[in-house]
């Protein structure tokens, strides 16, 4: 700490860089609680899948996702969640499916994880964590020509949605549907690459692969979606699940919609290729989702989705320390030239003997230097942006000599 050259931190190594720093666990995981926002926090996405095991039988996975440092603690992960099965053609439940209509399924803590981002000077707001989990189980499912619906639901969303009118009364329901030609050809849904990041940067461009693989070779198509309501705070918890159909949520008042979900540029997804771009210009939390086609030989053989959350940030580029000089040893005189080779830098502070507290200094931006004596000096530029907030540290050593040698 050289508090005498007006600075509060500096780097030791020869050039330090303020990063953020992201701690995760190698699966999807992420959260949600910016400091501009006061409140618990609550559900934040997830998605409902089965796979095809023969014989009809098939394995349904559910995964959701909550906020592991703000979270309300009514939404902990339940001990057994329900998943319903519902005629796709009238809506009633299929009772001879599992216990009257319903499969429970037992919570695995083994499969929890959590992400983290750690707020640094690169990113404004406070700490971020996701808590996610898994529940995988096998139900027998006969032949059924009007299809199945199968169904999860749950409430609440986060409080702090800007893009979802009342969002604490507003639950999550996750359908998944098994067509009757889905069952003849053993479907099996698409698997989902990761979920999109933590957060992402106001005013700056998103360009996520949303990408999910077939198992089965199907072609996917992609759109965003409006997710359905859930279930309420009074019954937060429905065992079983009502049945269909569920109402769209609403969105808030405009900029909000379907067309505009962050604000901004609108967030749009490439039909065939599940490229999420966009632009937000907004700080703040906003409820995405995106349906998948899946088609074989040009039928549509089933539909599935996804729900997350997105954190806008405010966010800046780190300065970047680094300078060359006109001669790393000077064996004629004792001045050497400096010139900065930095970025993002406003302030600038040159240290020509770093590490001698008595150290003469320098605020220019490219100076020209005499040193007081010969020898070898370790020579220090920090750079700090607008604000003094994020700093980075270049550290050159150099020597200077006035050499009284002369070749006869």
């Amino acid at each position: 700490m050289l508090t005498n050259y007006g600075l509060v931190k500096i780097g030791k190594a020869a050039s330090r860089r303020v990063m953020r720093q992201i701690l995760s666990i190698a699966l999807v995981a992420s959260s949600v609680c910016l400091p501009e926002f006061v409140g618990a926090t609550h559900l934040v996405g997830g998605d409902l899948r089965y796979r095809c095991l023969g014989n009809n039988n098939y394995e349904i996975r559910l995964t959701y996702r909550r906020d592991c440092l703000l979270g309300d603690p009514g939404t902990e992960f339940e001990p057994m969640v329900s998943i319903g099965f519902f005629n796709a053609m009238n809506n009633a439940p299929i009772l001879t499916v599992g216990v009257n209509g319903q499969i429970l399924i037992p919570f695995m803590p083994d499969d929890t994880i959590n992400q983290f981002l750690i707020s640094d000077c690169t990113i404004a707001g406070n700490d971020v964590c996701v808590h996610q989990t898994t529940y995988i189980d096998t139900v027998h499912l006969p032949l059924f020509a009007p299809g199945y619906k199968i169904v999860y639901q749950r409430c609440c969303r986060n409080s702090t949605l800007m893009n979802v009118f009342d969002p604490l009364n507003t639950g999550m329901t996750l359908v998944a549907n098994l067509s009757y030609e889905a069952q003849q050809v053993c479907n099996t849904s698409p698997m989902f690459g990761e979920y999109p990041p933590i957060y992402i940067c106001v005013d700056k461009d998103i360009n996520f692969n949303f990408t999910a693989t077939d198992p089965d070779g199907d072609s996917l198509v992609y759109e965003l979606f409006t997710p359905f309501l859930g279930a309420s705070d009074n019954f937060p918890k429905p065992q079983p699940p009502p049945a269909p159909p569920y109402t769209p949520i609403t969105w808030n008042t405009p900029p909000y919609s379907l067309d505009d979900l962050l604000g901004g540029v609108p967030l749009k997804i490439d039909r065939f290729t599940g490229l999420i771009t966009g632009t937000p210009n907004t700080i703040g939390q906003f409820l995405v989702g995106v349906k998948i086609f899946s088609y074989r030989n040009g039928v549509l053989i089933e539909t599935t989705t996804r729900e997350w959350q997105y954190n806008v940030r405010a966010c800046r580029d780190v300065p970047v320390a680094d300078f060359t000089v006109s001669t790393d040893l000077n064996c004629d005189s004792l001045t050497i030239d400096f010139s900065e080779q930095t970025l993002f830098s406003d302030q600038f502070l040159w240290i020509f003997d770093y590490g001698n507290q008595n150290s003469q200094t320098s605020a220019e931006l490219n100076p020209t230097f005499e040193f007081p004596g010969p020898g070898f000096y370790d020579v220090a530029l920090i750079v700090n942006d607008f604000d003094s907030i994020c700093f980075d540290t270049a550290i050159v050593t150099v020597g200077v000599f006035e050499s009284e040698l002369s070749a006869d």
